[in-house]
């Protein structure tokens, strides 16, 4: 799922992205292999946020709260952004039916924050295939990762006011990809 964005303004200093090389593998714990030859640590994390800084996604819910979601996927060209969010998830449902979002870039210094949103929905009754990959249906993510929601100049969806950056945007355009029902798999040795 691929969505444009179009940045309606940027609120916050600039800061330094989740971490300098952005990468945050939430949840981490080193297991044996490591090699002390070059400091490399293997590790099995509970999630994998890799790529791009990582981003806590405001949307509203349809009975007007708040939902807040982490993701990894996503890349900014001038003043179009696109992110990459699960076709069957409840953040794609509610950037369907609001098409307003903020996108919460956190410090290094909120890592606990997203990691306590990994492996929660805002969705209720919680969806099969989510209850089989571990997750757990959460009304208030504001409150489960200790940040504080303000209201937005520009958008309806609340900003993190914890977050050193946050973009209030509407959506341009939603594009499915591929199959929602299938699931590409790793298999990380």
């Amino acid at each position: 799922m691929t969505n444009a964005l179009d940045p309606v303004d940027a609120l916050a200093d600039l800061a330094t992205p989740a971490t300098s090389n952005g990468l945050i593998p939430v949840g981490a714990e080193p297991r044996i292999g490591s090699d002390d030859r070059n400091n490399h640590v293997v590790i099995d994390p509970s999630i994998l946020y890799l790529g791009t800084p990582v981003l806590l996604i405001s949307t509203l819910n349809a009975d007007g709260s708040a939902n807040l979601a982490p993701t990894s996927s996503s890349w900014f060209l001038d003043k179009t952004g696109v992110l990459g969010i699960g076709s069957r998830s409840h953040t794609i449902e509610n950037l369907r039916r609001c098409g307003e979002v903020v996108l919460n870039f956190p410090s290094v210094d909120l890592v606990d924050a997203v990691d306590r949103l990994a492996g929660t929905t805002g969705s209720d009754p919680l969806p099969e295939y989510k209850q089989a990959m571990g997750f757990r249906s959460v009304k208030d993510k504001f409150a489960l990762a200790g940040l504080t929601p303000q209201p937005s100049e520009l958008v309806a969806p609340p900003r993190a006011l914890e977050a050193p950056i946050q973009l209030e945007a509407r959506v341009l355009d939603i594009h499915d990809v591929g199959d929602p029902d299938e699931h590409t798999r790793f298999n990380r040795s």
